[in-house]
């Protein structure tokens, strides 16, 4: 968003640039530590609270250089969300817990009419000398703070042709670079409530 900003007492203006027709808003701001703040339109009384994204540091360093299992065979897969397109699957044999960490594999499959929405955009693309290929299924090692929210994804498997096509451990990525994980429109966040508010039982 590009736009124009300004604070007069307790209210931010925002200007946006890129609205049509041109609107102008105003908000309430409510500072409430160092690290949050809450907004609130001027003539609502509901308000959305922003928090700075934690900091990650040597808890999180041993956390991720620990190592993990391999995905268990066949597994003990248990749904923890779907979509229109897919279903998410918990690995309950690979749980595990470290204090405020917790791990497990995960792993994704598209339904029939993701296979099918796949295949007919795959279809839809200029002719070319490259394969298309499908992901049908994707595996991922994933380890979550409980404490902050945050989430680091450790490997990833992707599955095409009903094998599998390419794997990953995400070399180069930075050890202390964890996302964060939001209350609203993330399935992690109910990735995040199966293993560290009610791990699944085994």
């Amino acid at each position: 968003m590009s736009g124009k900003w300004s604070v007069e007492g307790d209210t931010l203006i925002e200007v946006p640039d890129e609205t049509s027709p041109p609107d102008t808003t105003r908000r309430l701001i409510t500072v409430e530590s160092p690290d949050s703040f809450s907004t609130r339109y001027d003539n609502a009384p509901e308000s959305v609270t922003f928090r700075r994204k934690p900091k990650t540091g040597a808890a999180h360093l041993r956390a991720y250089l620990q190592p993990w299992p391999e995905p268990g065979t066949p597994g003990d897969w248990i749904e923890y969300t779907h979509d229109r397109i897919g279903t998410s699957y918990i690995d309950r044999s690979t749980v595990s817990r470290q204090v405020r960490f917790a791990g497990a594999w995960t792993r994704y499959d598209l339904n029939a009419a993701g296979l099918a929405e796949s295949r007919h955009l795959a279809a839809a693309r200029p002719a070319g000398p490259e394969r298309v290929l499908i992901m049908e299924r994707i595996y991922q090692r994933v380890l979550i703070d409980c404490t902050e929210r945050l989430l680091k994804r450790q490997e990833t498997r992707i599955w095409m042709d009903a094998k599998e096509a390419s794997a990953s451990r995400h070399e180069g990525d930075e050890p202390l670079s964890w996302e964060r994980i939001r209350t609203y429109g993330d399935d992690n966040a109910e990735l995040a409530r199966r293993l560290c508010e009610a791990p699944p039982a085994r």
